[in-house]
């Protein structure tokens, strides 16, 4: 089967083996196909992430006939799959959380890059205000202003986050490893501050190095790369488009030489992937059009930086799964899979392997309506 039924006109050897150089290919496909989650708890789950080792994912859950969102961590192995609910009064020393009716909502996932012990997290105590968490720690931020969209350096050595402290929305870093609320607040650094515009979903340079992230001013919204992060006099800030539409949700490829992006066109409601140098030696490139957002993470990349892995945004055809060549973008291949509706894809890479997990609205051919759950497979291509 394919992931999603097959468009008119796309031709018969996206579903073949073909013999080329002296070498068998095949189509890409999903393999060991699982569940993560059962269907105990009514409501679309969203974003999953693995874990720096692979042993774990997290994820979210919006809970049906309400605005409250809960976050999971499963837990994986070869024999069954554990899943938890994150619960920050266990371990909020400031009991932050205790006696409030509110809604809770807790999302927006970082983890560690040591294993799967720590990730860092966005959470509310149901009022205006978001605030920093790390996992078996608590609340890591005291303001009154909102900070989330935290991001864990693949170095270790700073997560970055976005605070409305200033007024607007700003990146800072902290030392992950000062968790006293006191000097966390005396030892952040803040990284933008440009008076007009805020800046938001911060997203580290393989190497941890460089942060790119998206600028926003009124209803247009630009990517840029900074480097030098904690030096003021060096400190540069590069912009990589320059459109009147909205560039939003940057991705580094592995080797840090590129970053992947979603483009509006223009403010319409249809989205397309584009491909641009991260030193802006050259203009972003076109890669894939109609594709499905992924509202956070972006979209993700083959373990050599040669391909992008997506889905296209077209219920006729359950929202298929796709790979596309960044150099040669009309080469374009269907995963064969067994699922549909799919979005927010996730991959983990290990010694040539890549395992994945996304969501999906049951499998294909299901025609009763169902809630977006998580699934994992083998991708093999």
């Amino acid at each position: 089967m394919f992931c999603g039924k097959r468009k008119k006109g796309i031709i018969a050897s996206f579903a073949m083996i073909w013999l080329m150089t002296g070498m068998v290919y095949a189509q890409p496909r999903l393999e060991n196909l699982r569940l993560l989650e059962s269907e105990g708890v009514l409501g679309n789950s969203y974003q999953p992430l693995w874990s720096a080792d692979g042993r774990k994912i997290s994820f979210e859950k919006n809970l049906a006939d309400s605005e409250e969102k809960d976050l999971y961590i499963a837990e994986i192995s070869q024999e069954e799959i554990t899943v938890t609910k994150v619960n920050p009064m266990k371990t909020d020393s400031a009991s932050f959380f205790k006696k409030t009716r509110s809604k809770r909502i807790f999302y927006d996932v970082s983890w560690s890059p040591k294993g799967s012990s720590k990730y860092a997290y966005t959470g509310s105590n149901g009022q205006e205000n978001l605030d920093l968490f790390i996992s078996g720690v608590g609340r890591v931020t005291d303001n009154m202003m909102a900070d989330g969209q935290p991001a864990w350096a693949p170095n270790d050595k700073y997560i970055a986050f976005v605070s409305s402290r200033s007024g607007k929305g700003d990146i800072y870093v902290f030392d992950p490893y000062t968790l006293e609320l006191d000097q966390l607040e005396k030892n952040k650094v803040r990284l933008t501050n440009d008076s007009v515009s805020s800046s938001l979903f911060p997203t580290w340079s393989p190497d941890g190095k460089r942060l790119a992230y998206v600028s926003h001013f009124e209803s247009n919204d630009d990517i840029y790369v900074l480097d030098q992060l904690t030096n003021p006099q060096r400190r540069d800030h590069r912009r990589l488009t320059q459109w009147e539409s909205s560039e939003i949700n940057p991705s580094w490829s592995p080797d840090g030489s590129l970053l992947a992006f979603y483009s509006d066109n223009g403010h319409t409601k249809e989205f397309s992937l584009f491909v641009v140098p991260a030193d802006g030696s050259a203009a972003p490139v076109e890669v894939a059009n109609e594709v499905v957002k992924n509202d956070r993470h972006g979209v993700v990349w083959s373990a050599d930086s040669k391909q992008l892995i997506y889905s296209i945004d077209n219920p006729e055809t359950f929202n298929p799964i796709y790979l596309v060549e960044v150099a040669a973008p009309h080469k374009k291949t269907q995963v064969k899979c067994e699922t549909q509706m799919n979005g927010d894809i996730s991959v983990w890479h290990n010694k040539g392997q890549t395992k994945i997990a996304f969501t999906a609205q049951g499998e294909e051919g299901d025609r009763e309506k169902r809630w977006l759950r998580v699934y994992i497979a083998d991708l093999v291509y």
